[in-house]
């Protein structure tokens, strides 16, 4: 689990800083180009697209790092193997869910992003790669709340558990 720890936090990481400076630069040009009446053309598409992949680049993270918000009003009256037993079923739900959501993505969006060739509108940037790096993202997702299943939450973890 450490290894994939490592690579997640390295690569995911990395990738979301790189997609994050990007969108600021694009923001940032495109504010004073509006200013000076010369806006980046496509430059909506452009952050829509990079701000898509920001988020769903991020869920991995905050999942492996059990950073979702969690309500523990109970946890102080629950012993530590009921904790455990509500972190692994709670990973467990979330792991259906992300598999489920991942189904339903490739059946309604990507397929069909695929089959049409759809593309942003002014621009023309094809949507089907970022399709399929949301789906990859949300897959991952779903992965890392299976490996948690299995790997108690540390004491200064909060855990998954509601």
């Amino acid at each position: 689990m450490k290894q994939l720890d490592v690579w997640l936090n390295r690569l995911l990481g990395a990738s979301g800083a790189l997609v994050l400076m990007v969108l600021m630069l694009l923001t940032a040009v495109d504010v004073v180009g509006r200013k000076l009446d010369v806006p980046i053309r496509g430059g909506v598409e452009m952050a829509e697209i990079l701000l898509a992949m920001l988020i769903f680049a991020g869920l991995p993270l905050v999942s492996e790092a059990r950073q979702h918000i969690v309500i523990d009003t109970l946890e102080g009256f629950m012993s530590t193997a009921v904790r455990r037993t509500l972190d692994a079923l709670a990973n467990a739900i979330c792991a259906v869910t992300m598999f489920g959501m991942a189904w339903m993505f490739y059946a309604k969006r990507v397929v069909r992003v695929a089959e049409a060739g759809d593309t942003t509108s002014v621009l023309k940037i094809e949507l089907t790669p970022v399709a399929w790096f949301l789906l990859v993202m949300i897959v991952v997702t779903g992965l890392v709340h299976v490996a948690l299943m299995f790997v108690p939450p540390g004491e200064e973890d909060g855990g998954t558990a509601v």
